[in-house]
């Protein structure tokens, strides 16, 4: 089975579940959130995508990989990340979405190197990519900082960056 509980010194990261949909759609309807990620959802539209993506992640070999963010002590929901446009072993897509208040606590980097450590070794898939904006400097900085590779244009998305991961940082 691919998606399995992880976690972080401050985090929790659990396999997206129905329990889940509200906070799913909370984040994919919220234009602030949205800005420099994509275009923001309705929320008939996220009600679709979460469905869709709970479907996905239930399959014997998901392409597509969601774990809500919690908080270890609280236990409070902070956000979204994991993998989609999974090829199997070529390469996983990075994501996250984090609600406002977990911004700048510094913990995107330790969640991004556990699952990308995860994703590489225990998945067996060969390279992470990030996309972004090229507005998007945070995710940038955050990129570097997981050790993913140069930043290029992306080939067919105009503003758009992408870099990769190939080697584990943890492991």
């Amino acid at each position: 089975m691919y998606m399995i509980a992880l976690q972080t010194t401050r985090v929790n990261l659990i396999p997206l579940t129905e329990a889940d949909k509200t906070l799913f759609i909370e984040l994919y309807t919220s234009d602030k959130l949205m800005r420099k990620i994509a275009d923001t959802f309705s929320v008939p539209d996220a009600i679709k995508l979460f469905e869709k993506t709970l479907l996905l992640t239930q399959q014997p070999k998901p392409t597509v990989m969601r774990w809500v963010i919690k908080h270890k002590e609280s236990g409070e929901s902070l956000g979204i990340v994991g993998f989609s446009g999974i090829t199997y072993p070529d390469q996983a897509d990075l994501g996250i979405i984090l609600r406002r208040e977990a911004h700048g606590k510094g913990i995107v980097v330790d969640i991004g190197n556990v699952l990308c450590d995860y994703v590489l070794t225990q998945v067996a898939i060969s390279r992470v990519r990030a996309e972004f904006h090229h507005e998007n400097l945070i995710t940038q900085k955050i990129t570097r900082k997981m050790g993913f590779g140069e930043v290029t244009p992306h080939p067919c998305k105009k503003d758009y960056l992408e870099c990769y991961l190939t080697d584990p940082k943890l492991g």
